[in-house]
């Protein structure tokens, strides 16, 4: 399981959203303090997770991905639409020859009517896979109970007087 922090910005029956940073994947690395990249990709991200913890607004907590779900997720986004072109570029080039037309014209077509394709089929997988629990993230456990005076765009942030 993928894990990240985040704090809990709403809660809607059995679903929480949490706020979370985005980090490069060197967020880990050893030097990440002292590198330009993991300083430079620090976006907030929202996320609509499970909350099995039954956590609260505010409350600070760790959300959980599927490794599984990662990985056929990424291999969707990225094998599918680059599929739809090379076959797309094949189809287009072969029937150029049957039809004794410019093989690169039809090709350049059929590889970006393939690429169109495989983009629809990477669409239609993310709302199928909506409710699917190997690619839901889930609220795993609470770090801090938080103030309930979070704002629905950002985290609490420290007052004085």
């Amino acid at each position: 399981m993928i894990e990240e922090n985040g704090i809990i910005v709403s809660v809607d029956g059995e679903h929480a959203q949490v706020l979370t940073q985005r980090r490069s994947s060197c967020g880990g690395c050893n030097v990440s303090g002292a590198c330009g990249t993991s300083l430079l990709d620090r976006r907030e991200v929202r996320l609509d997770a499970l909350n099995r913890t039954d956590a609260k607004l505010g409350d600070e907590v760790v959300v959980g991905v599927p490794e599984e779900g990662v990985l056929i997720g990424s291999f969707v986004a990225y094998i599918l639409p680059l599929a739809g072109l090379i076959l797309g570029a094949i189809v287009g080039q072969t029937a150029a020859d049957s039809l004794g037309v410019t093989q690169q014209l039809l090709s350049i077509l059929g590889g970006l009517g393939g690429l169109v394709v495989g983009l629809g089929w990477v669409r239609r997988f993310g709302r199928s896979s909506r409710s699917d629990p190997r690619f839901q993230p889930v609220v795993i456990r609470q770090l801090r109970r938080g103030e309930l005076s979070v704002s629905p765009v950002a985290p609490a942030e420290a007052t004085g007087p």
